[in-house]
């Protein structure tokens, strides 16, 4: 089906950074992005217990990333 002239266009999140953390709302789980998506455009999706995780506030990495620098 052809979007009508009047719906707005669906933006896609920006890509995570090397460094970034996210986090399972439900269960505490966290992840930690080494390597980010290089398709164009970036488009990634990490679930957790049935449910999109989220960035967190930490911003400093559990493994040594070349070239991180948290500011």
């Amino acid at each position: 089906m052809a979007k009508s002239a009047d719906e707005p266009p669906i933006e896609l999140p920006a890509a995570y950074q090397p460094g970034e953390h996210l986090q399972c709302r439900r269960c505490g789980a966290e992840i930690e992005i080494i390597t980010p998506c290089s398709g164009s455009p970036p488009v990634q999706s990490f679930l957790c217990c049935g449910e999109e995780m989220t960035p967190t506030e930490d911003l400093m990495p559990h493994l040594n990333i070349p070239g991180f620098n948290p500011s």
